[in-house]
């Protein structure tokens, strides 16, 4: 049975340029905005739980 179905639209149906300007500045502005911290305390931060959960995990 197929559980996932995952589709890699970045190029495809949306800018790259897009999905890193969310991923890299727009979620760590809002982390920033939401804990009180700099904008790249926060960036830096963000990251660190982007390395943490890692790029094989589908959930």
């Amino acid at each position: 049975m197929i559980r996932i179905i995952s589709l890699d639209m970045d190029g495809t149906l949306m800018k790259s340029r897009f999905v890193d300007k969310v991923w890299m500045e727009g979620i760590p502005a809002l982390y920033a905005e939401r804990t009180g911290l700099d904008f790249p305390a926060a960036k830096e931060h963000v990251i660190g739980e982007y390395a943490r959960v890692g790029s094989d995990r589908m959930e």
